[in-house]
């Protein structure tokens, strides 16, 4: 089937190219795309999480680079989080708040936990971060993504 054109049939397509597989514990099932994230990938968003916001970007984007097909929004979006982190350390608000908005439209697409990255609450700190920037503070603690392997 080739890739959709609509987000209707984006959908579709996509749900019919999963795996679902089920965390230990209590844990709303999670969707991902047969395997964890790579470990080049896991080491940017701990760079994110560390405040190491340039080299998270260049970790992230060296896969993001790689990947071809329907995921990969959702690896631009998480390169396009530490970008506009990276903006808005240097003082680049404008910066900041436009590719903020671009990566929550990317993933955006994406189920509230995907391949392990926790969207639902990653979305909620990136509306917080993009309502401060857009009332000149307070802002809000930095950005920690959750990351949790899936057991697929």
């Amino acid at each position: 089937m080739p890739h959709p054109s609509s987000s209707l049939q984006h959908l579709s397509w996509a749900l019919q190219h999963l795996v679902t597989c089920s965390p230990a514990g209590d844990s709303p099932a999670l969707l991902c795309d047969n395997y964890s994230l790579p470990s080049e990938f896991q080491h940017g968003i701990d760079l994110i999480n560390q405040g190491s916001y340039f080299a998270a970007h260049d970790a992230l984007e060296e896969v993001w680079r790689g990947v071809h097909g329907w995921t990969k929004p959702f690896y631009q979006g998480m390169v396009q989080v530490a970008i506009s982190l990276h903006h808005f350390s240097t003082g680049n608000l404008v910066g900041a708040q436009s590719v903020l908005k671009k990566c929550r439209t990317n993933l955006s697409e994406f189920p509230a936990s995907f391949c392990g990255v926790d969207l639902q609450e990653l979305q909620a700190q990136l509306e917080s971060w993009q309502s401060a920037m857009a009332s000149s503070g307070p802002y809000p603690p930095p950005v920690h993504v959750r990351y949790t392997p899936p057991e697929c």
